[in-house]
Formats: C-alpha cells, structure tokens, sequence
C-alpha cells in the first residue's frame, strides 16, 4: 500500500475524483478508476461537474459585481483549479476577499501553497459538521468581517453530510451570518437518475469513505427556507444566469442562491 504526505493514494478520494472529472491533474489511479466507473454510470458526470463549476463562478461574479459582495469563504472547496473562487470574485470586485475551507487536509495544503498568495485569501482545515468552529477559525477571521455581508459558498459540498447534519449547518449559518449576505448551494440529486445507476455511483463514494447523499429538488429548496431567491431560483446548474452557446447535461445537479433579508 502506497502512503503519501499522511494520504493512502491506493484509495479513491471524493475531492481528487473531482478533481479529475473537471480535467485537474492532482489525482492518482485509484481516483481516475473511480471517477471511469462514475462515468460509465452517468455519462453526464463530467458535463455535469464542468456545469457546477461554471455555476459557482457565475454566482460569484454576480454577487462581487451586483450585489456588492465583497467577502467569500467556499466550504468544501476541493482541490485549486482554474478558475478559482478568489479569481472569480475578483473579476467583479477586485477587493474581494476569500477563504477556503475543506475538511481535507492534503487539499487545504494544496490551497495554501497555490492560492493563498496575498493578506486578502486564507485556506483553512474546517467541518462543515462544526459550522462555527469554522467561522471562529483565526486564519478565516484574519481576512473575513463576520460583522459585514458575506457569501457562504457551499458547492457540491452538502450531499457529503447527512440529513440531519446538513440541515443543521445550513441553519446555523444562515443564522449568524449578517442580513444582505448571499448563501450558494449546489446539490447532487437522484431525480432524473435510475435507482440502479445511483446506487452505484453512490457505493463509488463510499468506497472512497465519502458516502454520498442525493438529495431531491424539493429537499435542496428547502435549504433556502427564510431567504430570497434570486432569480431564477433553484434550477440545473447550466441554466442559471448561461452564457452563450452553453452546454444542458441533464440536470443531476441543481443550483441556487439566495439572500438573507434584513
């Protein structure tokens, strides 16, 4: 068995299949037989992670550019590929402020070495289980003002936690942060997937230790339950905000945001 930096590189991991699906290269064979078998099952899993991405980063440059956002941490970030959400804020506010946190600490070495270049990004280890052990982390704190609007980034993140643990930080966050901030979501769903087909794709990310909740279109809107849609609400990653000449997967990922009023 090989064993690399504390990691086991014999075993696929959630973050680095990812990885792989959006074309990166810090994945090793185990993720890349994973990630096959991901797209035997749903030949739109690439197409679909590509589209999440791009969602994520026109959600971002919205918020920086229109809705004066100024503060960005991205929970479960996953490993650093172009564009990042530090780049994609920039674009619209060139004083945006980031912090990355994920739970894994071989991606967050990865994200300070590569990205957490200047005072105005962090990368930290956090769980989102622990919602305010994170946002009480020193490293976060030292370039985001809970005191002011933020937006919490939460792409592709929550299908990794249970129910009750998804529920329960999305809640407590939507809770602390200030009114005017932003919350994004994307979430993996099971509607337009056979039952066969999605048992497997799930047993792929158990297998990599990450058991995988999908979860239905109604249940994700509900994670927006006392805040305001934006327009056009809760919708498949590619058809919110699209640019030109985009691709449509089918929709097995649905994504939102949403604002908190006050």
């Amino acid at each position: 068995m090989m064993t690399m930096l504390g990691f086991d590189a014999s075993t696929p991991n959630a973050a680095r299949i990812y990885d792989f699906l959006l074309g990166g290269k810090d994945n090793f064979a185990a993720d890349r037989e994973a990630a096959g078998t991901l797209m035997r099952l749903l030949p739109d899993a690439v197409a679909a992670a590509c589209e999440n991405r791009k969602f994520v980063h026109r959600a971002i440059r919205h918020l920086a550019a229109e809705a004066g956002i100024r503060q960005f941490i991205d929970v479960g970030s996953g490993m650093p590929a172009s564009v990042n959400t530090h780049e994609a804020a920039r674009e619209g506010e060139p004083a945006a402020r980031t912090a990355y946190v994920d739970h894994d600490s071989v991606v967050v070495s990865h994200a300070r070495a590569l990205l957490a270049t200047d005072e105005n990004v962090a990368a930290i280890c956090g769980d989102l289980r622990d919602p305010q052990d994170i946002l009480d982390n020193p490293r976060l704190r030292g370039v985001i003002n809970l005191g002011e609007p933020v937006a919490v980034v939460l792409g592709a993140v929550l299908p990794f936690l249970d129910d009750a643990s998804a529920r329960a930080a999305v809640s407590h966050l939507k809770r602390v942060i200030r009114p005017g901030s932003y919350v994004v979501i994307s979430h993996v769903t099971a509607d337009r997937v056979g039952d066969e087909a999605s048992r497997k794709a799930q047993e792929v990310y158990f297998k990599a230790g990450t058991p995988i909740v999908p979860r239905a279109k109604g249940e994700i809107c509900r994670f927006f339950d006392g805040l305001e849609m934006v327009e056009p609400g809760v919708v498949g990653v590619a058809e919110w905000r699209p640019e030109l000449c985009r691709t449509q997967p089918r929709n097995i990922i649905f994504g939102g945001v949403a604002r908190k009023p006050g």
